[in-house]
């Protein structure tokens, strides 16, 4: 009579097995595409599965940390490491047929790249063999880095008298980011002072422009520093700074006493000769006279000085032919770069 408690514990025993690898084959779905149980004799146990579970999880992490296919392919030689470790531990033989993403050149990163593959493990009891396909999870890609961009000038400074000018170069060069156009202007400018750019922005970097800065006769004398700034419509702005020193232009005044005379012809007529400097950096100056009827002449004492100054004796010496009349005569203060005067009047009678 055959022994039904026993057909029925091993009913029960294959039924529940059955159940066990349908739940582990659930479980490990999220790592493992198309299973393919090779041997699912009723002596398999559950330790494979989680094994297996473990394998793909460590490819998952894997793949998720190589930054391109080099760091991939120097990994996946650590992931066989951990396989052999693994099969070790638990007298498995753990096999690992790879399919890598192709990359050009090698050490790009492999984006849409994937890893398929097999992985087997074999035991005394079972073997369990499962294919895969994990995506390329490169770590989050770097934003690029923001637009900025840096002023140059050359040169960098002036030294000019009020009422002129100076120009300089700007250079215009990026830094980092995808290039915006540039507009310019300058700050802070003194007194009757103009700036003006030429062009007055770029539309992209690098790019050059000149810089024209324009003085006029009520800038005050003195040293300055002028920003130059660059912006954007976005707000984004640099600056560098432009030193301007500013002196003023050298004038002074002359003056005569006594401003006339009257003479007989061959005779003689003298004056004080005033210089004093109104503005800028003195500078000598030399007398002389314009104007003179024939056969007249003037004779300075001292001939040249630097205002404000001592004055000067002015003598003018008439001859016995020195024509009869009355004479406008403009007398001279020239420096190298300005001339002032003064009039004198002269009557000549017999």
């Amino acid at each position: 009579m055959p022994n039904t408690s026993k057909s029925s514990r091993k009913a029960e025993f294959f039924l529940l097995s059955v159940v066990s690898i349908v739940a582990i084959l659930f479980y490990t779905s999220s790592w493992i595409q198309g299973i393919t149980i090779i041997d699912s004799s009723s002596a398999i146990v559950n330790d494979e599965y989680f094994v297996f579970d473990n394998a793909i999880a460590k490819l998952n992490e894997t793949v998720t940390f190589s930054r391109n296919c080099d760091d991939l392919k120097y990994n996946l030689e650590e992931f066989k490491l951990f396989l052999n470790e693994l099969g070790f531990e638990k007298n498995y033989r753990i096999d690992a047929d790879l399919s890598l993403p192709t990359c050009t050149p090698f050490n790009s990163p492999f984006n849409n790249g994937i890893l398929t593959g097999d992985l087997t493990i074999s035991s005394t009891k079972v073997s369990l063999k499962g294919s895969f396909s994990l995506p390329n999870r490169n770590p989050p890609t770097i934003p690029a880095p923001p637009f900025n961009f840096y002023i140059a000038l050359s040169p960098i400074s002036s030294n000019i008298s009020s009422g002129s000018s100076t120009s300089t170069t700007l250079s215009l060069n990026l830094i980092s980011g995808t290039s915006q156009p540039v507009s310019f202007t300058c700050l802070q400018l003194p007194r009757d002072v103009l700036c003006s750019f030429n062009p007055v922005s770029c539309a992209s970097l690098p790019c050059p422009s000149s810089i024209s800065i324009t003085t006029g006769s009520l800038t005050p004398p003195g040293d300055y520093e002028i920003p130059v700034v660059g912006y954007t419509s976005s707000g984004i702005s640099n600056q560098t700074s432009y030193l301007l020193s500013v002196y003023s232009t050298l004038d002074y005044s002359v003056s005569l006493s006594p401003s006339s005379a009257n003479v007989t012809q061959g005779s003689s007529a003298s004056s004080t000769v005033n210089v004093v400097l109104n503005s800028g950096n003195p500078e000598s100056v030399a007398f002389g006279c314009s104007g003179l009827p024939s056969n007249t002449n003037c004779i300075f004492s001292p001939s040249s000085c630097t205002p404000t100054c001592p004055p000067s004796t002015l003598t003018i010496t008439t001859a016995a032919s020195t024509p009869i009349g009355l004479y406008t005569i403009s007398i001279d203060a020239t420096s190298s770069s300005t001339s002032r005067s003064a009039s004198f009047i002269l009557n000549v009678t017999a």
